[in-house]
């Protein structure tokens, strides 16, 4: 399964977003993700990818893409 994959399942299952809604271009507004979500979303990404996320970098992100590449780059340092 891909970063992309997991992440789409995360957002699915555990958050309820739309399949059709998820997209590496979507934003974390248009998927209703409010910012207590994003918070319990990138939690759940660093229990699920077992690494810390940076909170910081978390909130900068402008859509789902630059959070699986970020996702990405962490895990092949991991």
């Amino acid at each position: 399964m891909t970063v992309y994959e997991r992440v789409e399942a995360m957002l699915t299952k555990a958050f309820g977003v739309e399949p059709g809604a998820v997209s590496r271009e979507a934003t974390f507004d248009q998927m209703d993700l409010d910012s207590l979500a994003q918070v319990e979303f990138s939690e759940v990404l660093s229990e699920s990818f077992g690494f810390e996320l940076d909170a910081d970098k978390f909130f900068e992100l402008e859509n789902l893409g630059e959070l699986i590449d970020l996702l990405e780059a962490q895990a092949a340092t991991v």
